[in-house]
């Protein structure tokens, strides 16, 4: 991945966020059921606190889409995706929801991966 893919890759990635963060802040009970999970009142506002903190999150990265990255944010995202994905797997492995919890998982891991690799990228790349 070179930096415009790089630079590609994070507006993507701020765009799903900001998509995936806004949806759960309006329906969250909707999105959940897609991913085959039924919550009561009390899951539903916790929905919309993970979407609260996707939006807050992906409007920043928003801004720091162009290389430079700022480190800070890549190595938050690495952390974030990387933890995503594993509280999915684990999830999906213990029977919650449906196989859209695996696609999640997946598509978390890849973005795990994606800023994974653009952390270890020199100085000029991610600072």
């Amino acid at each position: 991945m070179n930096l415009s893919a790089g630079r590609l890759f994070v507006a993507i990635n701020a765009l799903v966020g900001l998509v995936v963060g806004a949806s759960l802040l309006v329906v969250p009970s909707t999105i959940l059921a897609i991913l085959g999970i039924e919550v009561d009142p009390s899951g539903s506002a916790l929905a919309q606190l993970y979407g609260a903190e996707l939006v807050g999150f992906n409007v920043a990265t928003w801004m720091y889409r162009h290389p430079p990255f700022v480190r800070p944010i890549v190595i938050g995202h690495v952390v974030n995706e990387s933890l995503t994905a594993t509280v999915l797997v684990l999830g999906a492995i213990g029977g919650l929801g449906n196989a859209f919890v695996w696609l999640f998982a997946v598509v978390a891991a890849t973005f795990a991966i994606g800023f994974g690799w653009l952390a270890i990228q020199p100085s000029g790349a991610s600072e």
